[in-house]
Formats: C-alpha cells, structure tokens, sequence
C-alpha cells in the first residue's frame, strides 16, 4: 500500500502538517529542528512516500524540474537529443535532469523513478519501456506528465516519428529502379514501426522483408551473402559500418538505404542510395516545451498523441554539403 503523509507523520511523532510543511519546503520550515529533520528524511526512505503529483499541483508547488531518460549518454542519437532537451528547457525557464537506463531491463523504472522522486514536474522518456508496472500505473492514475518518444501507449502522452509516409515513398523509388523487394536489418526498432514493416503492403511491385533483430552480426553477414537481397535497408547505423565493410570483398552491390536522424548525418557511399529522415529533434523540442507549460498549467486530463512525419529522400535530393561524420569513418557526409 502506498505510503501517506499521515504515516509519516504517525512515525515521526509530529503534527502532518509539520512534514508537508518540510518536505514542501516551506519558508517557516527552517524552524524545524535538524534532528526532526533527519527522522522525516528517514522515514520517507524506509516507506517509499512520493507526495501525489496532482496535490502538489493544486497545492500551486509545481516543480520548475523536468527530467528526461536516454538510453545511454554515449550513444550519439540519445546524446544528440538530451543537448536539444537541455537547451529547449532552460528557454522555458527549466532546470532538466538525465536518466539513463544503460540499455539495462532493471534499470528503466529505477531510472524513472529517480526523476519523479527529485520532484520534476513531467519526464521525456526516449527508450522503449515497459508501461505494465504498478508504479506506472500510479503515474497515470495521479495523471503525471510522463511523455514516451516513439513508444505509443494507450495510457501516456506520446512523440512519434510516422515512417508511413516515408517507406512508401521509399516503395516507390526501388519500384522505379525495378526492385522487387528490400531486406530491413535493424537492432531494435519501435513497436509502431515493426508492426509497419512487418505487415508492409506491395506498393508498385515493391515489398519490405523485416529481419529478427541483430544480436550476431556474424550470421546477419552469413545471410546477406547467402540471400542477396537486391536492397538493404540499414535502419541503425550501428550496423552500416560492419556492413559496407563486409560488401568491400564481395561481387555483391545491394542498393542500400539508411535511417538519419539526431547525432546521425546522411553518408555519402557510391552504394547509399537515399535516407529516411526522423523527426526525432523535433518531437523533443516540442516535448520539453508541452512538459514546461504543463509544470505550470496542469497534464491534459486524456493523453495527447503528437505525430510528425518522416521523410525520404534519394542521394541526389540530398544537398552535397556538411562535415565528416567520425563514427562511420567515411569521406564525405551532409547533414540533415
């Protein structure tokens, strides 16, 4: 059962109104004495007690914080994007603080769990996460401002990048070169996505064949080279080093298209064909502003879906300009 300010304040041995007092950081607080102070602090520990984001709301205390998961600070894609969050919320006047779940399953909801703990006022969430947990159920029942970034939920505000668009107009331009179908090689993709791709339908004599997702590049290899799909559709860039370094030996020329997106430039290779364009960087921006109004005015009561679309352009639409692209060691790259 969930810890209240009144079991808190029944072990402590002081008034409720006294914790509220402290734990809102009230001004008549610095009376408090330290000792009760510390007997609060452990008390709230031991129990797990969060106040109700929807009283501190009402209470006119909303926090000025907003809190952002990544995957990992390392990885260019979540890096690119918590640099955009920490320059949109200070233009709102917010403080933002990072999460990362290291790609670690027990680390999601600790991660979450941490932001909502330090008090902030609505959380971006990047990552897939599991939305089945009691404590997320919690968040929505309080209608805390949780918004997921390509993760669509039922229950939570949502950021998605719509590809729907885009791989047909992907279709059309492998249909155009008389290209029947193209192999899809991914790590992870979002749930939206997968269920797209995997139930692709023909457009112009075009079809999409959706791969498992890569654990061993090695046997990845050994079918590529086996199949020969007359397309590849690299939607990580994690896998377009080790896969144009593995066609370099090899008589085999697929057509290859890439996935471009934060911390990611298009790469220019006599292969590389065209690019589909996420919205990632947008979606954040317009998500860390929605989380700074709603730190102020109040979660809408019924979740909000924001769709914007991606894009896909050929090599030749893409402007011949920009700056080297280090992690893929290349020669040439444009940005998006």
């Amino acid at each position: 059962m969930k810890a209240t300010l009144t079991d808190i304040a029944r072990e402590v041995g002081v008034s409720k109104s006294l914790v509220s007092m402290y734990l809102n950081n009230h001004r008549l607080s610095a009376k408090i004495a330290a000792e009760t102070k510390k007997k609060i602090d452990l008390a709230v520990e031991r129990s797990g007690y969060r106040p109700s984001h929807a009283a501190r709301t009402l209470a006119g205390g909303g926090s000025r914080i907003l809190g952002m998961v990544v995957g990992g600070l390392t990885d260019p894609y979540f890096a690119h994007l918590a640099d955009i969050a920490i320059g949109e919320a200070a233009a709102a006047g917010c403080q933002l603080l990072l999460g990362a779940t290291r790609w670690d399953k027990t680390e999601e909801l600790y991660a979450l769990e941490n932001l909502v703990r330090h008090d902030c006022a609505g959380v971006l969430h990047c990552p897939e996460l599991d939305t089945e947990s009691p404590f997320l159920e919690q968040l929505s029942r309080e209608n805390y401002p949780l918004l997921l970034l390509n993760n669509w939920s039922p229950r939570y505000s949502t950021l998605y990048s719509d590809y729907t668009g885009a791989h047909r107009s992907l279709a059309r331009f492998l249909a155009a070169r008389r290209c029947p179908e193209m192999e899809i090689c991914h790590i992870f993709a979002p749930p939206r996505v997968l269920e797209e791709l995997g139930e692709f339908p023909e457009v112009e004599g075009c079809r999409f064949r959706l791969q498992p997702p890569v654990a061993d590049f090695e046997a990845l290899a050994r079918h590529l080279l086996e199949t020969r799909p007359p397309a590849i559709y690299v939607f990580h860039n994690e896998l377009l080093a080790p896969i144009l370094e593995l066609l370099e030996g090899t008589s085999y020329r697929p057509i290859l298209i890439i996935r471009c997106g934060p911390g990611y430039d298009f790469v220019r290779h006599p292969l590389i064909a065209g690019a589909i364009f996420s919205r990632a960087s947008d979606a954040v921006r317009q998500g860390i502003r929605a989380l700074a109004e709603w730190s102020k005015d109040g979660a809408p009561k019924t979740p909000v879906s924001l769709t914007l679309p991606a894009t896909f352009r050929s090599a030749e639409e893409i402007p011949k300009k920009g700056k080297t692209n280090i992690v893929f060691r290349v020669q040439e790259t444009v940005n998006q």
